[in-house]
């Protein structure tokens, strides 16, 4: 499996350099990637520039790490979080 991400390992606590961007906006421009993925609890910013400029989706993935107040009332269960994930793979994978 390749992925491209923004920062190494899981931490977002830092920002990615203007290269790294650059070279995510140009693989998903040469690729012809449809759909860009974030994880729940982590910045949306550098998937929203990558989208910005390429016309690409935004969409997310759930870590099953934890789980929103809102999500938790709502009735989300391990199951319907990786239901979700599914679908927004399965959306990205078709388009």
């Amino acid at each position: 499996l390749d992925y491209r991400a923004a920062f190494h390992g899981c931490s977002g606590d830092t920002e990615p350099s203007l290269a790294t961007i650059k070279y995510l906006i140009d693989k998903v421009e040469d690729e012809d990637i449809p759909v860009v993925y974030t994880i729940d609890f982590g910045t949306k910013k550098v998937a929203a520039v990558v989208s910005e400029c390429t016309g690409a989706a935004v969409d997310t993935l759930y870590s099953m790490q934890t789980v929103s107040r809102a999500d938790f009332d709502a009735g989300e269960t391990y199951l319907t979080l990786m239901e979700r994930n599914y679908e927004a793979l399965r959306k990205g994978l078709n388009e």
